[in-house]
């Protein structure tokens, strides 16, 4: 997330989060406030895509009752991606109950996640990953070619796309680049957990075949 994206959606939190005002904005509301504000149109745009992404993903997860709250310890990476800053908002976001700890989990998840496909083969180009679940929507490009893109950088990684609508010419090229798995949307957490499990299980087979 780069810094001046988080700045815009700090700057809602703090404007809207204590509001009572029903109903809330809309996005063409929120897009006036935020030029008024003083924020270029193409950060306003990601920062309102962001949310999108963010509200999509709270809706299809299954959290289950998680309400035990305890002290969020940020690792390496953490500190390396969120400021200081960033991470005491979100720390006072939940000390004052406006986000449960499944929420602030969320929305890490969120911060950290790499905002364009560029980004993702960038990060494989440093490391390797034996999992890679992308959404068949990216900036930038589709996740297909996302996954096409890095299959030499990882050709042995579980490849899982999830998409809204698997479609016969998405199913013919995921065939082709080698896909493990589909994952629609709607999904929980045991729909990936399920997955991740069946494809590990076939790999496992498949060492002990060979």
């Amino acid at each position: 997330m780069k810094e001046n994206v988080l700045d815009v959606l700090m700057y809602l939190f703090e404007t809207y989060v204590d509001t009572e005002e029903e109903p809330e904005p809309d996005q063409s509301e929120l897009r006036m406030e935020l030029s008024r504000a003083g924020f270029g149109d193409n950060e306003i745009e990601r920062a309102l895509l962001w949310l999108d992404a963010l509200t999509d993903q709270q809706q299809s997860l299954d959290y289950g009752n998680q309400t035990a709250h305890g002290t969020r310890i940020f690792n390496d990476f953490e500190h390396e991606r969120l400021d200081a800053s960033c991470r005491g908002y979100i720390t006072y976001l939940e000390q004052t109950s406006i986000l449960s700890p499944p929420q602030r989990e969320l929305l890490i998840d969120r911060l950290l996640a790499l905002e364009t496909a560029e980004e993702g083969i960038a990060a494989l180009k440093r490391q390797g990953y034996d999992i890679i679940i992308t959404d068949y929507r990216l900036p930038g490009m589709d996740g297909l070619t996302f996954l096409e893109r890095i299959q030499k950088l990882c050709p042995n990684a579980l490849k899982i796309l999830i998409t809204a609508y698997r479609s016969p010419g998405v199913v013919t090229k995921a065939n082709r680049i080698g896909i493990h798995d589909f994952i629609e949307k709607p999904f929980t957490s045991e729909t990936i957990e399920g997955s991740l499990s069946r494809l590990i299980m076939e790999t496992k087979h498949k060492e002990i075949q060979s």
